[in-house]
C-alpha cells in the first residue's frame, strides 16, 4: 500500500506545509508550482517512502 496524498514543502529553509491531495482524473499525474510577487526558482526533489508494513 502506498499513500501517494501527501505533499510537503519546504520553502528557504523556515517554512514547511503541508496538504494531502486527493486528484480525481485518472491523467492527474503531475503537480505544478505557482508563485505570485515576483519570479521564483525551483529546487524540486521527490522522495519515495517505504511502507511501515
Amino acid at each position: 500500500m502506498v499513500d501517494g496524498s501527501t505533499l510537503e514543502i519546504f520553502a528557504q529553509d523556515r517554512v514547511a506545509l503541508t496538504s494531502r491531495c486527493y486528484p480525481t482524473l485518472e491523467h492527474s499525474t503531475g503537480m505544478a508550482i505557482k508563485a505570485t510577487g515576483g519570479p521564483v526558482a525551483a529546487d524540486v526533489r521527490v522522495w519515495g517512502l517505504r511502507s511501515i508494513f
